[in-house]
């Protein structure tokens, strides 16, 4: 019997000392409260070394906004960077100094990154720490995916991006308002990526409580009777006009506004939201 405990004592000795410890982890965002995936698009990734990305974030970084007064931020791809002031899609800031005049306590700044997907905006609010300037914004909001869904990435890999983003947002920002925007649809009316649009806002949808995050869809907004993208809107059916921003302020600025002031309490939410 002795000799059975002493080998008994010996393996459980060795298995102490070559099994890890159960709380430690090679998942590097565990300290972001991100779970362990192999979904390409809810893990951080960020820009590839001297991309012209990388380049912008580098400069961004060492610029303090916080004397803008901000209080508005939005998240996203080149829909949402195209209400910056740039050279190549320059309408969005012309409606956005039109909105800023119409409802003055609404004060936006824009981080949406041109061709950016739901990792490389995990990774811009984890490591990136894009939002340290932005110490308490009011609501931040979030549209992202097209430019997975293209290089077809399913809807159940972008909206677990989409989880994840929200899932950080809520950690680091547990006083900001999450305004949720559904993917807008692009390209032809039978165009393969409308049904996979279609269910990522399915799945994503229900990510709104209304107490926190909030879901707001305009899609069918900028479809004609046929379905096909207003050509007024866009210039290529997936970047937006001035006349495609100023629906899409028109819409979503009211929701802003309530956010702000009532914290979404407001009956706006209480009626048949925008599909």
């Amino acid at each position: 019997m002795k000799i059975i405990n002493t080998h008994l004592f010996t393996l459980l000795f060795t298995l102490l000392l070559t099994t890890p410890a159960l709380n430690a982890s090679d998942w590097k965002w565990d300290k972001y409260g991100l779970q362990k995936t192999s979904n390409p698009c809810a893990i951080p990734t960020p820009y590839p070394e001297n991309d012209w990305k990388s380049n912008w974030y580098k400069a961004f970084i060492k610029t303090d906004y916080s004397d803008r007064g901000c209080n508005v931020v939005f998240l996203g791809d080149s829909i949402t960077y195209g209400w910056n002031d740039q050279k190549k899609y320059p309408d969005g800031a012309e409606v956005l100094k039109k909105y800023q005049k119409l409802y003055p306590e609404i004060r936006p700044f824009s981080l949406g990154v041109s061709g950016d997907k739901p990792e490389n905006t995990l990774w811009l609010i984890t490591e990136g720490n894009v939002l340290k300037t932005f110490p308490a914004p009011k609501v931040i909001t979030l549209m992202i995916g097209i430019n997975s869904l293209n290089p077809k990435k399913t809807p159940e890999q972008v909206a677990g991006g989409i989880k994840s983003i929200i899932s950080v947002l809520r950690k680091s920002k547990p006083e900001s308002k999450i305004l949720l925007l559904g993917v807008l649809p692009c390209w032809g009316a039978n165009a393969p990526v409308r049904e996979q649009i279609i269910k990522t806002n399915q799945l994503i949808a229900p990510y709104a409580d209304n107490q926190t995050v909030f879901f707001l869809n305009f899609g069918e907004r900028i479809l004609n009777e046929k379905g096909e993208i207003n050509p007024e809107l866009t210039y290529d059916q997936i970047h937006l006009t001035e006349k495609g921003y100023e629906l899409w302020a028109e819409i979503m600025w009211p929701y802003l506004d309530d956010l702000i002031h009532t914290g979404g309490k407001g009956e706006i939410w209480k009626s048949d939201h925008v599909k």
